[in-house]
């Protein structure tokens, strides 16, 4: 690992498979890590170009 941070690895199974929609991941981490003190981020910024949502280059923080 060349930087600081952490990797989180979840091993899901198929009756738990809503858990990897990227919206109820979202949602819990805004439930359970918005008081932290660090930045929690997941995925990046979306913005809206030409008919659809794009990602941009900006870290989507989740606790901000």
């Amino acid at each position: 690992k060349t930087g600081r941070g952490t990797d989180i690895i979840l091993y899901i199974d198929e009756e738990n498979e809503a858990f990897l929609e990227k919206s109820k991941i979202e949602s819990l981490l805004d439930k359970y890590c918005k008081f932290l003190p660090v930045p929690i981020v997941f995925g990046k910024k979306q913005e809206w170009k030409d008919g659809k949502y794009v990602d941009t280059e900006e870290d989507n923080v989740i606790n901000d």
